[in-house]
């Protein structure tokens, strides 16, 4: 882990990392699908396991998790790369998280279309078939189904990445303010902007219906994300009644706009970015767990195992329904369970290791080529 002074790579093609942060990508990826998991299979095959897992439902925080554990990271590897605004610089960034994110995306959208195609009764379960409508994939294709338009449409998890993508467009100008103008600065006028006008957006959004929240909610955690960071590097381990004080002001204008939102489970959000703080600042025992071998491999692989459990559950969902063992002797309907789990831990491996990380590569060597 870098001390909070030291210099970070603004090449972009090179990546400082905090390895106990890639271990809690894992956490919040399991989060996520224990929270799918419980509805389907579990809830139909294992219903006394699903009563248990009740703590799963708030496993829809893992999402938030991200959004903000990318502020932190993106500020760690690009801050200082956006000091000055530069054309290329802005292009080169783009297409280096085109670059992350969009292979598997296009891989998982077209495997729905694909289990769309062959099993109908998919498309006429959804309300109106508007869940995978042919406007809705396109918005899909173009990642900008959660801006206002159909957000759990598809390979519905993907709204988190069009939500993602918005804030990878704001990010060099959220920076270059940040490197201009300083923590403290900052601070104060991301706290005025959330109060006043954003938090008004949200309210006036969540009233109207409009369907802006994911934008609304990623703007703020991704933001706190980014100035955790900032406070994380300006702040020695000493100061710590300074960073506090700066740590207050942050998590005080998250709270408001997550109140605002009325998001229920949302509103414990801002308790996320302890949650990094404190894993980036200690070496304790839970940042040398999440620094383990496997830990760490688990977040290199989260991404995939989040883009990808859906679909695998979509798919078992009619080849292997858990209607039809419902009434079946406890070891069959514990093997069924079991065949969805390893499922979703074999696809998310083989997408990761033969989707995801040539893709990367592949489209980084085309970059560096230029």
């Amino acid at each position: 882990m870098p001390p909070p002074h030291s210099s970070v790579r603004s090449d972009p093609g090179q990546r400082s990392v905090i390895p106990a942060l890639t271990g809690l990508r894992i956490v919040a990826a399991l989060a996520v699908v224990a929270f799918h998991l419980r509805e389907e299979p579990l809830a139909g095959l294992l219903p006394g396991l699903a009563q248990q897992l009740d703590f799963a439902v708030y496993g829809g925080l893992g999402v938030d998790l991200f959004f903000t554990l990318s502020g932190f990271i993106l500020s760690l590897n690009y801050l200082d790369a956006f000091a000055r605004l530069r054309r290329r610089a802005l292009v080169r960034f783009l297409c280096m998280r085109l670059a992350r994110i969009y292979p598997v995306h296009v891989v998982t959208l077209l495997a729905m279309v694909v289990i769309v195609a062959v099993t109908p009764e998919v498309a006429t379960t959804a309300s109106g078939g508007e869940v995978y409508s042919a406007e809705a994939f396109v918005a899909n294709v173009f990642l900008v189904q959660a801006w206002g338009t159909s957000d759990f449409t598809w390979n519905y998890p993907a709204w988190s990445i069009s939500a993602e993508w918005f804030a990878y467009l704001v990010f060099p100008f959220l920076a270059f303010v940040m490197c201009r103008w300083g923590l403290a600065r900052a601070t104060w006028a991301y706290a005025g902007l959330v109060v006043t006008v954003v938090g008004g957006i949200a309210a006036l959004a969540t009233s109207a219906g409009s369907g802006f929240e994911p934008l609304i909610r990623v703007a703020t955690e991704f933001s706190t994300g980014c100035l955790l960071y900032v406070l994380h590097r300006e702040t020695p381990l000493g100061q710590g009644l300074a960073a506090g004080a700066r740590l207050a002001v942050i998590l005080a204008a998250s709270i408001v706009l997550t109140v605002a939102l009325d998001g229920n489970l949302y509103t414990l959000a801002p308790a996320l970015a302890l949650v990094i703080w404190g894993i980036a600042r200690t070496r304790g025992p839970l940042a040398r767990l999440l620094s383990s071998r496997s830990m760490v491999f688990g977040g290199e692989a989260s991404y995939a195992l989040y883009m990808t459990h859906v679909v695998v559950i979509t798919a078992l969902s009619h080849l292997l329904p858990t209607a039809d063992y419902t009434h079946e002797q406890l070891f069959i309907r514990i093997a069924v369970t079991g065949v969805y789990v390893a499922s979703i831990a074999v696809v998310a491996l083989l997408t990761y290791k033969y989707v995801e990380r040539p893709a990367r590569r592949w489209i980084r060597r085309q970059l560096s080529s230029d």
